[in-house]
């Protein structure tokens, strides 16, 4: 009772400082140099603001509610229904004006179950999808490469690209992203001080920059890209797979893909031909939900992704010059991840990679420290390929079979071609809440050449009985381990 309380009173707090006017000037924990005159700008026009006691607070996480009435503040969005739509916003909810005017905007719609969640932290990647949406970036490609690019959503990637490339947002200092992070109120303030650069558009349109370079656009403001492109810019700018051009010869498949038979957007759909490990195109779905592709004449598995939900079509047969309709329904998917190594434990590299069970593949690719994260089908067993960048001469090779997935995302112990293989036994200590583990390397002659870490603790390798042993704070048992493989540098 008194944890609920507490957050009570902190929402109340947040949504105090949003009404209640403190100078910039007065602020006595902003005199930082990459934050100062966006704070500053923004409070001016009244989109944020401080609290009673001098402070802005920077490093404190916004909501959901919180963001988007920044973000109406910052435009000066007014226009509403005068109801929000959603089951978890009543009207008595301090935030459902301003939801029910981003819901008029068109720049959210909420979950597939038809709530908002408005008390729940706004990711890094949610802030870039929303403020995308409203502006109507639709830049591809990125002018900044990040290390964990691959764990950008589907539908959050084109919003990102568009918004680093654009400056508009960055990323941090060890070069990643961080679309899992959540946003904080220094963050929120810059990124849409930036985006007071340009104009709301419909859908389909690029942006109006109402500033010219130089000016104040520099200060801070923010803007992000959606995924609200015409479906001919779509179909033609997102195809980032095309191993075969498009020909006269060619098919073509299209459809509507539905989530709980509503529109699916922001999606990506990709086409797999039979015995295949690597799209032959991939595109995204224009605002309407539909797709179209056109593969070379043949056998292809049709696969969407988005976010954490799934469709597929298996066995569908492309001949010339005809047209293929396919309509995809999601369901909830599950996500994979972890981290591809080498025989001598360094990471795999920008590696194409595929998950496949049942004649469905699901592809995706490592990032620059060897790490993935795809959306699978829950309840099947796979085998993992890879392409090495560095041998592609070889096609995919497979790296694990009997991967079994259920119903819950994952992450999957480190892996790879010639990677020795750990064996965990556990006993129970006389430590409460401890366990006393013991690791066995299968598939090398030198143990001593890698370490071994359970559950984020390094054991210790044993000479003399060439085992991995530790006391690590754990419930779990042996087969619920994370046990994770590296060089020993």
């Amino acid at each position: 009772m008194r944890k609920k309380s507490a957050a009570i009173l902190l929402s109340a707090c947040l949504a105090t400082s949003l009404a209640a006017p403190v100078s910039a000037a007065r602020f006595s924990d902003t005199n930082i140099p990459w934050m100062k005159s966006s704070i500053d700008s923004m409070v001016s026009i009244g989109a944020v603001t401080g609290y009673p006691d001098g402070k802005f607070r920077p490093d404190l996480r916004i909501s959901r509610a919180e963001f988007v009435t920044m973000v109406n503040k910052t435009f000066k969005l007014t226009a509403t229904d005068g109801n929000a739509d959603f089951t978890d916003v009543p009207s008595s909810l301090w935030s459902h004006s301003q939801i029910a005017i981003a819901k008029k905007a068109g720049y959210v719609s909420g979950y597939p179950d038809n709530t908002f969640q408005p008390s729940k932290l706004v990711t890094r990647a949610e802030a870039a999808a929303m403020l995308g949406n409203l502006l109507g970036i639709t830049e591809e490609n990125s002018s900044k490469s990040f290390t964990d690019a691959v764990t950008v959503p589907d539908w959050s990637r084109t919003s990102v690209n568009g918004l680093t490339a654009k400056g508009i947002m960055n990323g941090y200092a060890n070069r990643t992203f961080g679309p899992t992070k959540y946003m904080t109120r220094a963050e929120a303030a810059v990124m849409l001080n930036k985006a007071r650069a340009f104009k709301p558009v419909s859908s389909g349109q690029q942006p109006t920059q109402t500033t010219k370079p130089g000016q104040t656009t520099s200060s801070g403001q923010t803007t992000s890209s959606g995924q609200t492109t015409k479906s001919n810019q779509t179909t033609s700018s997102s195809q980032s797979s095309q191993s075969t051009k498009t020909q006269t010869t060619s098919g073509t498949v299209r459809g509507k893909v539905t989530l709980d038979d509503k529109s699916a957007t922001p999606f990506t759909v990709k086409v797999i031909k039979s015995g295949a490990f690597e799209p032959e195109q991939e595109v995204s779905g224009d605002p309407s939900g539909n797709y179209t592709l056109s593969p070379a004449p043949g056998t292809y598995t049709v696969v969407a992704i988005k976010d954490r939900y799934v469709a597929y079509e298996t066995n569908v047969k492309v001949t010339a010059n005809t047209t293929k309709e396919v309509n995809l329904r999601m369901k909830q998917g599950v996500q994979l991840s972890g981290k591809l190594l080498s025989q001598y434990a360094y990471p795999v590299k920008n590696a194409k990679i595929a998950f496949t069970a049942n004649n469905i593949t699901f592809t995706g690719k490592t990032d620059s420290d060897g790490d993935y994260a795809i959306t699978v089908l829950p309840n099947q067993t796979y085998s993992l390929r890879l392409l090495d960048p560095k041998d592609t001469a070889k096609g995919f090779k497979q790296v694990k079979s009997g991967i079994k997935v259920e119903g819950t995302s994952k992450v999957l112990p480190n892996m790879g071609a010639g990677l020795p293989t750990a064996k965990a036994q556990v006993k129970d200590s006389k430590l409460l809440g401890y366990k006393e583990i013991t690791v066995t390397l299968s598939g090398t002659q030198s143990p001593r050449d890698f370490r071994v870490k359970v559950e984020g603790s390094y054991l210790i390798y044993s000479p003399d009985k060439k085992k991995f042993f530790g006391l690590v704070k754990t419930t779990l048992n042996a087969d619920d381990l994370y046990v994770s493989v590296e060089e020993n540098k």
